[in-house]
């Protein structure tokens, strides 16, 4: 997972849409059993809405830890941010905030990314608040040992 998060943030990086910066951290050696085509379509669905709903000269961080007794991804940004009350729908297939505001997407990759999180075991929120930004969080358990 380490690598896969560096592989794909370096790529990701390049896109500097917006003027915004892409910067990543990552514990090493952290590994996870899973898909790595679904767990990168995840994190480049969670780059590029941060880049999509970001502002100008802005910034995106995406951290990595090896906690405990689960790993966690996050995608942070200093974009426009969520409503609350819209918080609860993003994860649903179709649904978009406002399609005025972006002009693109079908409203499919949060729901995609959800579907991704709970084919692996675990789950994704959101923290976020209008014109402070939003911060996705993937939280993966650790496989026992017997596993």
């Amino acid at each position: 997972m380490t690598e896969l998060v560096s592989s794909t943030c370096e790529d990701l990086a390049l896109i500097q849409e917006k003027g915004i910066t892409l910067t990543w951290e990552a514990d090493s050696a952290v590994t996870v059993w899973g898909n790595r085509e679904l767990l990168s379509r995840l994190l480049v669905n969670l780059v590029s809405n941060a880049y999509r709903y970001g502002t100008e000269d802005g910034h995106i961080w995406v951290t990595l830890r090896n906690g405990e007794d689960a790993l966690t991804l996050s995608v942070a940004d200093d974009g426009i941010g969520i409503a609350q009350e819209e918080q609860e729908k993003i994860f649903d297939r179709f649904y978009q905030t406002d399609a005025s505001r972006s002009g693109a997407g079908s409203g499919l990759g949060l729901s995609m990314v959800a579907q991704i999180a709970q084919f692996h075991g675990g789950a994704v929120t959101v923290e976020s608040a209008p014109g402070q930004g939003s911060t996705f969080t993937l939280t993966l358990p650790k496989k026992s040992e017997k596993n």
